[in-house]
């Protein structure tokens, strides 16, 4: 199954830029920009706080070089070519508001 994924990213600037924010300020500075424009959509968030407050809270917590270097790999992954060689049947699944893996695949 594949969740809310990407296969690869052409413009790298996003990631950069994620990338020294973090570094510069910390991911509590971006707590607020994750939860509420890519992660959770307003009606979500009002309609279950404590698991926004959860969420944001293992942000919080998360560690500024483990982020980076997730970032790191989304950034640098490739995935177009050896996609087509899975074999076996394949659940995509994406959410109809998913403003960073649209349903539209882009």
């Amino acid at each position: 199954m594949l969740s809310n994924a990407n296969s690869y990213y052409p413009d790298k600037r996003p990631w950069n830029d994620r990338i020294k924010f973090v570094t510069e300020k910390g991911l509590a500075e971006m707590v607020d920009t994750n939860m509420q424009q890519r992660w959770f959509t307003e009606g979500f968030s009002r309609t279950l706080p404590a698991n926004h407050r959860s969420h944001a809270r293992d942000i919080r917590d998360d560690k500024v070089p483990g982020y980076v270097a997730c970032c790191q790999a989304i950034a640098a992954m490739d995935f177009r070519a050896s996609n087509p060689s899975i074999k076996a049947p394949t659940l995509v699944i994406v959410g109809s508001q998913d403003v960073a893996t649209p349903p539209s695949g882009r």
